[in-house]
C-alpha cells in the first residue's frame, strides 16, 4: 500500500473515497445500494465506525469516518472484503447486461 493512502492515526476521522473496478456504474441497481447501506449500519454497530457522513455515488462512496476504540484500517479492510465478495455473489446469481441491439 502506498505511504499517503495509509493511516497513521487509528483514531483520527478521514474523508475517503472507495471505488469500483475501472469506476464501473456499479451502484445504480438498489439491491446493490442497500448492501452498502446494511454493510455500514453493521460496521457502525459492531465495528465502532462513526459515520460523520458520506455520499453514494454510482460508482464510488466518500465518506468521512473514524472508529471508535478499533483500528480504521482493519474495519474498512472488513467492510470492503465483505460488501465487494456480496455483490460479486449476486452478480454471479443475477448477472445483468447493460447492451441493447449489439
Amino acid at each position: 500500500m502506498p505511504h499517503a493512502y495509509q493511516i497513521h492515526k487509528q483514531e483520527g476521522a478521514y474523508f475517503m473515497t472507495l471505488t469500483t473496478v475501472e469506476w464501473v456504474d456499479l451502484f445504480i441497481r438498489e439491491n446493490y445500494k442497500q448492501m452498502i447501506c446494511d454493510s455500514l449500519n453493521y460496521c457502525i454497530e459492531k465495528e465502532g465506525l462513526k459515520i460523520f457522513c458520506y455520499f453514494r455515488m454510482t460508482s464510488h462512496i466518500h465518506l468521512i469516518a473514524r472508529a471508535k476504540n478499533s483500528d480504521l484500517s482493519k474495519v474498512m479492510r472488513d467492510f470492503k472484503r465483505f460488501t465487494s465478495g456480496t455483490i460479486i455473489n449476486e452478480i454471479r446469481l443475477d448477472p445483468e447486461s447493460r447492451k441493447h441491439g449489439c
